[in-house]
């Protein structure tokens, strides 16, 4: 389903960014100024996550899907895919760890196309 979503987003008007989130996260203020500022395809921030810090680091399971902004044009040629840039991402026999990794996976995948990754340590973002 989100796939799906990103897809239709993507392809509905002028986007320059994706943020997938839900609604049991939080979002300081400056938290898309401070990551467009970054200016990298896969941009995010440092977190907590039940009152504790998390560092993030583009490793499985040390990065959060609601706390990455995507540059719109990172994603593009993943999303015009029929799977979706969260499927095509997992590759072709994903294990059940992987759809939990699969922001890991994207932006690791963005990243070894060519794509930039960036942080900011400050605290933009609040997992509940």
């Amino acid at each position: 389903m989100t796939d799906e979503a990103v897809q239709q987003y993507l392809f509905a008007g002028s986007v320059t960014h994706l943020l997938v989130t839900n609604g049991d996260n939080l979002y300081h203020p400056n938290f898309f100024k401070d990551l467009i500022a970054l200016d990298a395809d896969v941009a995010t921030c440092d977190f907590t996550h039940e009152m504790l810090y998390k560092e993030v680091v583009l490793e499985e399971s040390h990065i959060d899907l609601g706390g990455t902004l995507y540059k719109a044009d990172a994603i593009d040629e993943y999303a015009s895919s029929n799977a979706g840039p969260f499927f095509t991402a997992l590759g072709d026999f994903p294990s059940p760890r992987d759809y939990h990794d699969a922001d890991f996976m994207l932006s690791n995948y963005i990243v070894q196309s060519g794509g930039s990754f960036e942080k900011t340590e400050n605290i933009l973002f609040y997992h509940q």
